[in-house]
């Protein structure tokens, strides 16, 4: 089992996406002594050559035993929605068959700026982490916490107690947001965390320390109380050890924030905010950039031709 200095970090995405890079390049320049997993599939095992690339599918026997149980109940994809639950199970495999009792999950839209072990020690109290209700950047502090959050999923599903529990998370969630939405990993983090509030810290809250404040990004496009540039975005400047700092209007302090969180249309802008370049930062991205235009061309042609 690794210590707590080698706290493993992990990404779970499918596919050859054009804002992965930036994602595995800054974490893997902040935390160079970092074990770095890309849960992924054929289409990103190009990205072997700067972290540890595993096949998801080979971690899926948990997330496959669950799927039955599923019920879609969301306004999104069926298959998209019922991945996002299953990446749980994913990751408990994954830790469970490497003998890993912690771990660092990042979203791959997750531009992380910190020491992940270091940053670990202010979240130790809890078993996992959230940011308000979106585990984009999840601190698992512990397996069992991970393998009890998982077992409360299937049980919401697979039990009588747990249908009526998610029919009202559902109608709650009704109620507010009308038909857009609907049941998530989010809402099992969000009414878990209610459950247990000593089991999931909420890294969206601003915690202090001796070198001052510091905070985990909702969305970058979420003022929550922050200085924004005219386009909408977070007003982000950085020290001279490369943090990234916004204005906190109410405090009028300039608060560290360990992550930068570039969810849907904001993806477009994660590359202008790397600040931990490698010093062959260009030649890596040119590469990446022929893989995954090859693999668009050979695509069409399976399409055009009718192969799968």
């Amino acid at each position: 089992m690794l210590a707590p200095k080698d706290l493993p970090i992990v990404f779970i995405h499918n596919g050859n996406s054009d804002y992965l890079p930036y994602s595995l390049i800054q974490v893997r320049e902040t935390n160079p002594d970092n074990p770095i997993y890309l849960l992924g599939d054929k289409s990103n095992a190009c990205f072997g050559n700067i972290i540890k690339h595993r096949l998801v599918k080979d971690y899926f026997d948990k997330a496959t035993t669950f799927a039955p149980h599923y019920e879609h109940h969301s306004s999104n994809g069926h298959d998209y929605e019922l991945f996002c639950i299953q990446r749980w199970f994913v990751l408990l495999e994954f830790l469970e068959r490497n003998n890993f009792d912690q771990c660092l999950y990042l979203d791959s839209d997750i531009l992380y700026f910190g020491s992940a072990c270091k940053e670990q020690l202010a979240t130790a109290t809890h078993g996992m982490t959230s940011i308000t209700k979106s585990p984009h950047t999840n601190y698992v502090n512990s397996r069992a916490a991970l393998t009890d959050f998982c077992d409360y999923i299937t049980d919401s599903y697979a039990t009588p107690q747990g249908k009526t529990r998610l029919a009202q998370y559902l109608k709650e969630h009704t109620d507010i947001h009308g038909p857009v939405g609907g049941i998530s990993d989010m809402t099992f983090f969000l009414q878990y965390r209610k459950m247990h509030t000593d089991r999931i810290l909420d890294l969206s809250q601003v915690f202090d320390s001796a070198a001052g404040p510091f905070t985990y990004d909702i969305t970058i496009d979420t003022p929550n109380g922050y200085q924004t540039e005219t386009s909408g975005l977070k007003a982000v400047t950085f020290d001279e050890r490369n943090q990234p700092h916004i204005l906190n209007l109410n405090s009028k302090e300039q608060v560290r924030y360990v992550t930068l969180h570039f969810q849907g249309h904001s993806k477009a802008h994660m590359g202008q905010y790397v600040r931990n370049k490698p010093a062959n930062y260009d030649a890596l991205l040119s590469g990446y950039n022929r893989i995954r235009t090859w693999q668009r061309v050979v695509g069409k042609v399976k399409r055009i031709v009718g192969l799968k």
